[in-house]
């Protein structure tokens, strides 16, 4: 793919170095007034007003390559390898203004990610959300796109999209790693508290294809007999690569291990057994062809 640049709106806070330009060109033009007359002066604004309409033009935007991403700002930019991103996170910051506060759509790297498939409360979370600010914005739900900021933030989703890297859920410190689907994360993350909250106890079989016909007996048949026989229901979530059972008896922790246990003896080898509601993933390479070729 060729290299794409979509350049985006600054908001507010984001004049405040350039700004700083601002002042340091009008402190070099404007002594120029005693040599040219009180006309000068003009001039000089003029010059200020078009370096600070140039800097947000042109060092305010995001560009897509096959091996990275670079967030441009003014005076600075940051390239980040693709596999180096573990997932997407908005920020919100409150600010001293009147009004919304501008959130903030961040990278998280794979050297500082959070643990996958664990519900972490703000305050736990807060820690991860340290990466680079891909872009800011008012909003985070999707909307009808009409303006030309909407039109270049969708168009930033897209490309990341195109890369295997596909936008959380519209909520602030929610974490979603490019391993795995939001579906995927949510049902985990869902479990996680159910373990804290109610003892329930998840299993996943990692069954990922090609199936022959005794596999395809063993994921449709043989697997749920075998869960319902140590006390679970049905599978509550099912794909063409895991199944997730899970195990609210009173026995629920004896229940799953049992059951995890036996579906092990029956199962190939390459078919992991895990005691949590959080399938394996596809891996990030895989992932991300996946994603990219399933966008076009």
């Amino acid at each position: 793919m060729a290299p794409t640049t979509v350049r985006l709106y600054p908001l507010w806070y984001e004049h405040a170095l350039p700004m700083l330009v601002d002042v340091a060109c009008f402190a070099v033009l404007a002594p120029l007034m005693v040599v040219f007359g009180s006309w000068w002066i003009a001039v000089t604004i003029l010059v200020v007003l078009a370096v600070h309409v140039a800097q947000l033009a042109w060092l305010v935007a995001v560009r897509f390559d096959d091996d990275a991403i670079t967030v441009i700002r003014p005076w600075r930019r940051r390239r980040v390898p693709w596999d180096r991103v573990a997932g997407l996170v908005y920020s919100q910051e409150p600010t001293s203004q009147q009004g919304r506060d501008p959130y903030r759509l961040r990278l998280v790297l794979t050297d500082h990610e959070p643990p996958a498939g664990r519900y972490l409360p703000d305050a736990e979370l807060a820690p991860y959300v340290k990466g680079p600010v891909i872009m800011t914005l008012y909003g985070i739900t999707r909307g009808p796109g009409d303006s030309r900021a909407d039109r270049c933030q969708e168009q930033v989703y897209a490309l990341l999209e195109r890369h295997g890297v596909t936008r959380p859920e519209p909520y602030a410190l929610r974490f979603h790693s490019v391993k795995y689907t939001v579906e995927e994360e949510t049902l985990a993350i869902a479990a996680d508290l159910l373990r804290a909250s109610q003892g329930i106890r998840a299993v996943t079989v990692n069954h990922p294809g090609p199936h022959d016909a005794g596999q395809t007996e063993l994921i449709d048949r043989t697997l749920p007999e075998l869960a319902i026989a140590h006390g679970a229901d049905p599978p509550d979530r099912r794909s063409d690569r895991y199944s997730v059972f899970f195990f609210a008896s009173e026995d629920a922790e004896q229940a799953a291990a049992g059951f995890l246990a036996a579906a092990r003896a029956v199962v190939p080898g390459r078919w992991h057994v895990t005691p949590t509601a959080l399938p394996e993933p596809l891996g990030f390479s895989a992932s991300r062809t996946r994603r990219r070729d399933a966008a076009g």
